[in-house]
This record gives C-alpha cells, sequence and structure tokens, in this order.
C-alpha cells in the first residue's frame, strides 16, 4: 500500500515538474546594452506577481509597455503600490525591446518628486 501510495507521489511529482522549469523566462527580449530614456504620464501601474507593469504615454512614441520587477523585488528596492498613479509624470529608463516594438524593461524610475526608483532586474 505505501508503495502504491510513494508511486502515485512520484507520478503527480512527474507531471508537475516541467511546469515548474517553464514558469520563469529570461529578460533576453530586452536589450540593457543600449538603454533609452523616456519621459511620459503614468495611464496604468499593475502591482502584481509575477511582474508589475507600467503603461506610459510618452513623448518619444505613444503607449510603452515596461515591465517591472514582482512585488517583493520592487518593495525591497523602496516601491510601493502607490509610488506611481495614473496621471503621474515620471522620468524611465528602459532596456528597450529587441524587435523596435514600444515595450521595454524598466531600469529606473524618477517620479515627479524626484525620487528614485530603482527595478534592479537588468544592468545597463
Amino acid at each position: 500500500m505505501a508503495w502504491q501510495r510513494l508511486g502515485e507521489i512520484a507520478a503527480m511529482w512527474l507531471a508537475w515538474a516541467p511546469l515548474g522549469a517553464e514558469a520563469h523566462h529570461a529578460i533576453a527580449m530586452y536589450d540593457p546594452a543600449d538603454p533609452m530614456r523616456l519621459t511620459g504620464t503614468v495611464r496604468t501601474f499593475d502591482w502584481g506577481n509575477p511582474h508589475s507593469w507600467l503603461t506610459v504615454t510618452a513623448a518619444e512614441g505613444g503607449d510603452w509597455l515596461v515591465e517591472c520587477n514582482s512585488v517583493a523585488l520592487l518593495e525591497r528596492s523602496g516601491w510601493t503600490r502607490t509610488s506611481v498613479k495614473p496621471g503621474d509624470r515620471i522620468t524611465l529608463t528602459i532596456a528597450p525591446h529587441i524587435d523596435g516594438i514600444r515595450r521595454g524593461e524598466a531600469i529606473e524610475v524618477i517620479t515627479a518628486s524626484g525620487a528614485h526608483l530603482d527595478n534592479a532586474m537588468v544592468e545597463p
């Protein structure tokens, strides 16, 4: 009976094992060697896991989707759920998407009050 139960547990683990391997993705789609600076207005700030997201209407080409770290890592860097809000004017340094689309990985966000918020996910 114990061997049968052990077999069931092993089968479940093997079925779930590939999910863990696919759960995290690389940031290889962004180019930290060619950072760019954007200035604009926050449209949305989605505070969540596995990544938080900013949508910014920037003078440099319209709406940009900007990926940020997880909530826990952002909090360790001094962010809060209200660090940036819709309507806030911000300046961002991002690692742009390698395909040239209006998307990037945040490196740093400077708020209207001058606070520097580090994303600490990519190195320029």
